[in-house]
């Protein structure tokens, strides 16, 4: 990675991203006005081995209708809800749901493919959002360590349900 950064063209391997600019389409990002590093995306093969060897696990302990994605982008509970977020092979997003106490071996009570996100704020931010019929499932995902996100469903735009993310389960640490 080191001489490929070195070997960087500034014409024609650099490039401006909106939010700053970027080595090979992602990976480095550096602050445009300041220069600041403020990502990495490279990956050593013995850590894409361990990634790959996590995923797997992941997928075992799932209902056997959720096993089919590329890897997963959120799990987390609500008062009342678990809530997973996965990336599917056609990079769409899949929502899966549970009612507490059910656990993800279990059956999701609902489930909705074909999911987006967008950028929310200049921060980083993400918002995951989910139709089904008159209905939108959204899902913030905050930028920052602090605060840990929260659901929303819309019925016919009107907001229905909000609430706070209590605990974000990290797909690492395979926790039920």
């Amino acid at each position: 990675m080191i001489g490929g950064i070195v070997k960087a063209n500034i014409n024609t391997d650099w490039s401006n991203a909106g939010a700053g600019i970027t080595l090979r389409y992602g990976i480095i990002w550096m602050d445009d006005s300041d220069g600041r590093l403020f990502g990495i995306n490279y990956q050593t093969d013995i850590g894409k081995k361990k990634r790959n060897e996590l995923i797997e696990s992941d997928r075992k302990r799932l209902h056997s209708s959720l096993r089919d994605y590329l890897e997963p982008i959120l799990e987390w509970k609500t008062q009342k809800y678990r809530i997973r977020i996965d990336i599917l092979k056609n990079y769409k997003y899949r929502y899966s749901v549970w009612t507490l106490p059910l656990s993800v071996k279990e059956k999701p009570d609902l489930v909705l493919d074909n999911g987006n996100v967008e950028g929310k704020g200049s921060m980083g931010n993400s918002y995951f959002n989910f139709r089904n019929g008159s209905f939108i499932y959204g899902c913030y995902v905050p930028a920052n360590e602090w605060e840990k996100g929260y659901l929303e469903v819309f019925r016919n735009e009107e907001l229905i349900r909000s609430e706070k993310v209590v605990e974000v389960i990290d797909p690492g640490s395979l926790k039920e």
